[in-house]
This record gives C-alpha cells, structure tokens and sequence, in this order.
C-alpha cells in the first residue's frame, strides 16, 4: 500500500457505512435495519407479489456482474457487527433525509463491492426490496422528493474529515419497466489531514410495481457513472419477477476498477 493510499483512507473508510446506508434508505429502513419476513411469491395486501429472501438475493448484482476489478467489501456488510456499532457515522447534511421515517420491507437483500486498488474505489452497493404494496413504496419516493427539493449544497466536517459537495437530482428511468426513479449525484471534495481528492457520490432507486432497486456508487478520486449498474440491476429484478435466471454478464463501465 502506498503512503498516499494509506493517509487518503482516513477519506475513503468514513463514508463507505454511510453510503451504504444512505442509498438503502431511499427504500428501507436506515442500514437495511432489520430481517425481512417470510413472505412468499404469493399475492399480499392489495394483490401484489411480494418476493422471499431466496428472490431477493437472486436479484440484487452478483460478483460476476462488477467483473474481475471487484471483491465483496467484507468491511460493509453488516450494521450490527460489534466491532463497528458504536463508531460515529459520517453526517451529510441534507442528504440525511433520505433515511429517516422509513418502515421495513417484506424481504431485502444488499451487496457491497469495491475496487481492487490502493484506494479500494469506487465502491458500489446493490440492494433489492420488496414491500407488501405499491403505496408502501410510492409514499417513500414522494416523501424522498420532499426532502431533496432544498438539497443543493453540503458542508460538513466530522472525524477529521470534511466534504463540500453540490447535490443534484434526476427522475430519469433506466428501462420502459420501471415506473418511477429518483436518481441522486452529490460531486466536490473531500478532505482530511492535509490530503483533498474529488468525491463522487451516485445513488438511484428504481421501482417496478411492489418492488424497488437501489444502487449507489462512490468515487474517491474520480466520478464515474452509475446508470449501466442500475440498468443491470433493473434487468435482474425483471429476470427473478419472470421466474428467469439473472444475467451474471460483467457491467462494462468508464473509470470503475479493471473494467476502465
């Protein structure tokens, strides 16, 4: 590991929980709190399918999918590992809305990945919901949308580390299924001990009827783009929802681990 590596993690460590948490709170709960319950493919509340953890699991992005330049992040894959339960989250000013008055859904499942390189960026995560009907899930997209109109600008400085970001929001759909989509970009520095780098923060959360998709990215460094992981994501959710297998085929994207 380089000097350089070694001094800028203090950047990179920080935000990976939270962003994790932050893009699941678009949909969930903040860090996917919880267990999801035992439903089934049957129909639920307003007859609806709601899909069991096995679907889940089977939708959200495989390893296959990021490619040879990725792992499995070990280090973000759980909110109640002791050893991390008591460290304070790095705050994000408004964005911190996007996790709060959020209720549990049917069955969820989430996966993070980082790059192999000094950095260990970018990062993604990829998480799939389903919840027991559609206003479980429209009622979260506008309360979502709520909170983002005053966004604009973040300033914060916590643990060492401070961030200056310009946050702007899109509702562009990655495919002809998905009925709505709120899709999140938070661009500028970040800083610590002398060393500033580029920040790029991704997040989109995608609904197609019951269920929701959410992916985010982060670029320590560099911004690359989100929307072919989100695109993949979407078309996993379809595969599972037509008793299909995913397609495991690797997301070529610009600036994102071998695959540059």
């Amino acid at each position: 590991m380089s000097p350089f590596s070694s001094r800028s993690s203090a950047l990179a460590r920080p935000r990976r929980p939270r962003l994790a948490a932050l893009a699941a709170g678009v949909v969930l709960t903040a860090g996917l709190a919880g267990c999801g319950s035992d439903a089934g493919s049957e129909g639920s509340g307003d007859g609806v399918v709601v899909l069991d953890q096995e679907q889940v699991d089977q939708a959200v992005l495989s390893i296959e999918n990021l490619g040879p330049g990725f792992v499995v992040d070990e280090d973000d894959d759980s909110e109640d590992d002791s050893d991390d339960a008591d460290e304070p989250e790095t705050d994000l000013g408004c964005l911190d809305a996007v996790d709060e008055d959020l209720e549990e859904a049917e069955a969820k499942a989430e996966v993070s990945y980082a790059a192999v390189n000094d950095l260990e960026s970018p990062t993604v995560d990829s998480g799939v919901s389903s919840y027991g009907s559609v206003d479980d899930v429209t009622e979260r997209f506008e309360r979502l949308r709520t909170a983002l109109a005053d966004c604009t600008d973040i300033e914060v400085s916590e643990d060492e580390v401070s961030f200056s970001l310009s946050v702007d929001s899109d509702e562009e759909t990655s495919s002809d299924e998905v009925e709505e989509q709120l899709n999140i970009t938070a661009t500028g520095t970040a800083s610590t001990q002398g060393v500033e780098l580029p920040v790029a923060i991704r997040l989109s959360a995608a609904r197609v009827d019951n269920h929701v998709v959410f992916l985010s990215r982060f670029d320590l460094g560099a911004d690359g783009a989100l929307e072919p992981y989100t695109e993949a994501a979407v078309g996993r959710l379809l595969a599972v929802l037509g008793g299909e297998t995913p397609d495991d085929e690797t997301v070529v994207v610009d600036g994102s681990g071998s695959a540059a």
